[in-house]
């Protein structure tokens, strides 16, 4: 037996035992549960929204916009640095050697 309360039911572990398929299916329509082990209450869970991201139109100031900030963040991000002064050729057979510990 669950109980409902303004923003979600309560259930317990062994109910969740008892029926999973249930209360995934709940989970699927929206419910919104908190779990309770011995009388306490433990998580409370939900399906996941999918909101999805802002899309621009294609070649939108906006979008270029958007491009260009997330290959700053990437950019950001890199643990690696190239040598601008070697060519892609040079800094491909530097990565195998040091790949395969070759000198």
């Amino acid at each position: 037996m669950t109980y409902q309360t303004k923003e979600s039911e309560l259930i317990s572990v062994q109910q969740i035992r008892d029926d999973l398929n249930g209360f995934v299916d709940g989970l699927a329509e929206g419910k919104k549960y908190t779990i309770l082990r011995r009388s306490k209450k433990i998580v409370s869970v939900a399906r996941e929204t999918n909101k999805k991201p802002e899309s621009h139109a294609p070649g939108s100031h906006e979008s270029i916009m958007s491009s260009l900030d997330l290959a700053s963040q990437a950019r950001k991000q890199a643990k690696v640095s190239l040598d601008p002064k070697k060519s892609y050729k040079e800094l491909y057979y530097e990565d195998k050697a040091k790949q395969y510990g070759l000198s």
